[in-house]
This record gives structure tokens, C-alpha cells and sequence, in this order.
């Protein structure tokens, strides 16, 4: 069989529970074909793997890649690390929604912020997936909407009960 990319002599931990074993991986395409004892044919890319670990990529369950993504859509801190799927958005803020209203208090009490970084701009989680989208992440980015974003969303900083029907765009 062709290969892409063989991936040779790594010790291989699929994930299935069972004890790491020597091997080959035949990639095609964006597909993983086989794995086994593999010879490459005519024009295969050789990984040489031999003292390293081939497994899939790590979920990485509670991050704030969200947060940073605009400014290094690169994730090659998360990638170095096998990371290829980040979990967002989990401790109550993320990066949408937020309004044009609440933007300034959004800013001043950012917990999260790079040197440099892109001063955040107000966003429907829409237009935020939509970025990400465009600025082609690494990691691929399971987001959800911080509970504190859709409550100043609903009624600004105000210390008052979000069910009186009043809504603070």
C-alpha cells in the first residue's frame, strides 16, 4: 500500500487502554490507513520515530485558548505538547459575547491578556467563532459562552436580578 507520511518504529499508545507497542503508522491524505509493520513505497515521507511515543492528539478539557488565540493562532505552546483540542470558555468569561455597552468594563477587568496583544473589541459569539475561523487556529476549539459574558450581556456590572425583563446591549 502508498503513504503520504509513514511514521516508523514509535511506540505506539492509541488510546485504547492496552500496554504501548512498537510500529509503523501509514498516514494518507489526512487519514490514518494502518498500522503495523509497514515498508514505504515509491515518494513516502519517512518519520523516523524510533525512542518516541506516536499517539493521538490530548483534549485539553479546562483552557482559556480563547483568550490569546487572536494573537498567537499558532498555538505552538499547546501543540509542542500534543494538545490539538482546546475546551473554552469554562470559568464564567470568555472572549464573546460582549457589548458595545460593557466593553470598557470588559477591558479594565481582563484577567487574561498578552503583551501586545490586540485590545479586545466588542463581539457576538458568532463574529468570534467567525474569527477564529479565518484566523485558522492550530488547535481545534470547542467553545462555550462564559456565564458572567451573558449576564453582563443581559444587565451590564449592575449588582440587580437578571429576570426583570431589561436588557443592556
Amino acid at each position: 500500500m502508498e503513504y503520504d507520511i509513514l511514521i516508523q518504529g514509535g511506540t505506539i499508545v492509541d488510546g485504547t487502554g492496552q500496554a504501548g507497542f512498537t510500529g509503523d503508522v501509514g498516514i494518507l491524505g489526512e487519514k490514518i490507513v494502518r498500522i503495523g509493520r509497514l515498508e514505504p513505497g515509491e515518494g513516502t515521507n519517512v518519520i523516523q520515530a524510533q525512542g518516541m511515543v506516536v499517539c493521538p492528539g490530548f483534549i485539553d478539557a479546562h483552557c482559556h485558548t480563547d483568550v490569546y488565540a487572536a494573537d498567537c493562532p499558532d498555538a505552538a505552546g499547546k501543540i509542542m505538547q500534543g494538545v490539538t483540542t482546546d475546551v473554552c470558555g469554562l470559568c464564567g468569561d470568555s472572549p464573546a459575547p460582549v457589548g458595545e455597552g460593557n466593553l470598557r468594563e470588559y477591558i479594565r477587568r481582563r484577567e487574561y491578556k498578552l503583551p501586545g496583544s490586540e485590545p479586545a473589541e466588542a463581539c457576538t459569539f458568532g463574529e468570534y467563532r467567525d474569527r477564529m475561523n479565518r484566523l485558522g487556529n492550530t488547535t481545534n476549539m470547542a467553545l462555550f459562552t462564559g456565564n458572567a459574558n451573558l449576564r453582563v450581556h443581559g444587565v451590564g456590572y449592575e449588582n440587580r436580578a437578571a429576570s426583570d425583563g431589561r436588557w443592556n446591549r
